[in-house]
């Protein structure tokens, strides 16, 4: 992982970026958002006062390639989430099942 930037789904602009997770779980896709002391760099330090309705995440994985996902945020604020438990465009998922999906995370997909 390279870099994970946050922008706004409507007005294209860049809410949040983080750069290079020094994390071994960041290195191997745990990205938290907002959280500045787990990258070497970010901007702004930390969450917006006020978040947009949609946010496109943006995952850099190096030079091979990167992915997006657009998420709302009402959906998102209204998933339960037990503990050890992620919320994903699928819906909520474990970290277990996270390893499991192929290719997750993989520098050689496309």
């Amino acid at each position: 992982m390279r870099r994970v930037e946050v922008w706004d789904s409507d007005t294209e602009q860049r809410v949040w970026r983080g750069d290079d997770p020094l994390t071994e779980e960041g290195r191997r896709g745990l990205l938290p958002l907002w959280e500045g002391k787990a990258y070497r760099a970010s901007s702004p330090e930390g969450q917006p006062s006020e978040l947009p309705a949609t946010l496109d995440v943006a995952v850099d994985h190096g030079p091979v390639y990167g992915v997006s996902e657009v998420f709302d945020i009402a959906e998102v604020r209204g998933a339960v989430l037990p503990p050890g438990s992620y919320w994903t465009r699928q819906g909520v998922r474990t970290a277990e099942q996270l390893d499991g999906v192929p290719d997750c995370g993989s520098r050689s997909s496309p």
